[in-house]
This record gives C-alpha cells, sequence and structure tokens, in this order.
C-alpha cells in the first residue's frame, strides 16, 4: 500500500495506531447523537448529547468516530464491533460490518442500537468499534 492518509476530526482523541494486542485499529466515540428515544418515538432530528450520556434500552445511537482517512486506490477498510461491544455495552452495530472503500473521505460513523436491559453511560473516548485495511477484491 502507497499510504494511508489520516484526517483527525476530533483532536483530542488519541492517534490511531495498531498494537502489540491485534491487528486490528481501535476506533473511539468522539460524538453521540440519539436516533430514537427509549420511549419508543423516532426523532426528526438526530440530536447531539452530552458526556456522559446514559442510554436506556432500545436506543438507537450514532456515534462519530473522529477520524475519516484516504486509502489507496485498491484497498477498503472494515470497521467492526470489538467483541466486548455487546456484552459490556448491549450495542449492536446495525450494519455488523461498514465497508470503506478508497472514495470515501467523510468522517467514519457507527449506527448502534442498545439491546441491553440495563441504563448504561457512554464517554468520551470509549473504544466502541475496530477496523482493518485490506486489499479490495474489486
Amino acid at each position: 500500500m502507497d499510504s494511508i492518509s489520516i484526517k483527525y476530526f476530533d483532536t483530542n482523541l488519541p492517534k490511531l495506531e495498531i498494537t502489540e494486542k491485534g491487528d486490528c485499529i481501535d476506533l473511539r466515540v468522539s460524538k453521540v447523537y440519539r436516533m430514537k428515544s427509549h420511549s419508543g418515538l423516532p426523532m426528526k432530528d438526530k440530536e447531539e448529547v452530552e458526556f456522559p450520556y446514559h442510554y436506556h434500552n432500545d436506543d438507537v445511537l450514532f456515534f462519530k468516530l473522529g477520524v475519516g482517512m484516504k486509502l489507496s486506490e485498491g484497498f477498503k477498510a472494515n470497521v467492526y464491533p470489538r467483541s466486548s461491544t455487546f456484552k459490556n455495552y448491549g450495542f449492536i452495530l446495525t450494519n455488523s460490518v461498514g465497508i470503506i472503500d478508497a472514495g470515501y473521505r467523510d468522517e467514519l460513523k457507527v449506527p448502534c442500537w442498545n439491546s441491553g436491559t440495563e441504563p448504561l453511560h457512554i464517554e468520551k473516548g470509549m473504544r466502541i468499534a475496530q477496523m482493518d485495511i485490506m486489499p479490495s477484491p474489486a
């Protein structure tokens, strides 16, 4: 791969890195938007919420991850939930695996649904997803 150009939309989050603990790159919560309230009523517009945000069963949330990138042609990034995301937070990423192609330049985002039964909270910088970068078969 020639290069990956990273753009940090949120400079207060740690820089992206591959660690000795695994091959994937952790992605962290920069901002949270509520898409559907726990009352079950859909919201007209997404509403940015403050940290820490206390969320409830059946909330639909939209996480901005504070980074974007320019991938070399012929490469893609796959964004997955971390193995602890469901266990610790009750979240299910609504698209299961997000695929970022070489033409995407905007901030990475992850939509989530809370299937948990306990009210929990989200902190800024929480590790919510992970990604790997690989050749694209197309």
